[in-house]
C-alpha cells in the first residue's frame, strides 16, 4: 500500500507477505501522531508490483482536532 498527498507526495508505504490458500483479506493503516492536515489523499494497492486498486479520499477541515 502507498498512500500519497493530492501532489504525490509520498506519505506512507508499507507492505504484507501474503500466501492465501483460500479467499482470504487484509487491511492496511497509516497514522501520524500529530493528526493529518485537511485535503485529498490516495491510497494505491499494489500485489507483486501491479496496482489493483486506487482510492482517493478526502480529510476534512473540521476532522482534524
Amino acid at each position: 500500500a502507498k498512500w500519497n498527498t493530492a501532489d504525490g507526495a509520498l506519505v506512507a508505504e508499507s507492505a504484507q507477505a501474503l500466501v492465501p490458500t483460500s479467499p482470504t483479506y487484509t487491511a492496511f493503516t497509516v497514522k501520524n501522531p500529530a493528526g493529518w492536515p485537511p485535503g485529498k489523499y490516495q491510497v494505491a494497492i499494489a500485489v507483486n508490483g501491479h496496482v489493483l486498486q486506487t482510492r482517493t479520499f478526502d480529510i476534512a477541515a473540521d476532522a482534524v482536532k
